[in-house]
């Protein structure tokens, strides 16, 4: 189990609600972390939010302490039913 924080940003003109989000890792067998307890997040459009959440990670304590810092990429939708961002 892990608890982490994770800061997003929405550097779009639109509201958005954050779908999903992962991590990229260079950890043989793990393509993408996925990063659980944000779906349904809302964010005002150029604003930042940061959520914490807690769940348990397919990955083990020193990959863990890898992770701070690191970039990820998330998929929202806006709220007028445009593709999403």
């Amino acid at each position: 189990m892990a608890t982490y924080r994770v800061r997003i940003t929405n550097p779009t003109a639109g509201d958005a609600n954050v779908q999903d989000c992962g991590l990229v890792l260079p950890v043989a067998g793990l393509g993408r972390l996925p990063v659980m307890g944000i779906a349904g997040l809302s964010i005002p459009s150029n604003t930042t939010r940061t959520v914490t959440a807690t769940f348990l990670l397919p990955i083990g304590p020193q990959q863990i302490k890898a992770l701070p810092g690191r970039e990820l990429a998330c998929t929202g939708i806006d709220w007028h039913g445009h593709e999403p961002i």
